[in-house]
């Protein structure tokens, strides 16, 4: 799921007016050698 919502926010960046790369994944490895590294962990909110 990780995967998807960094392509929802890649996609939405000329929007917002940034300019950057986001990647999702469930691998450790894709931390390597970044600026920053946001990991984070829970359950998804219920939009109900």
């Amino acid at each position: 799921m990780g995967q998807g919502q960094a392509l929802d926010m890649w996609q939405q960046a000329p929007v917002d007016g940034y300019s950057t790369r986001v990647t999702g994944g469930d691998d450790y490895a894709l931390t390597a050698n970044p600026d920053i590294v946001v990991i984070t962990a829970g359950i998804p909110a219920n939009r109900a």
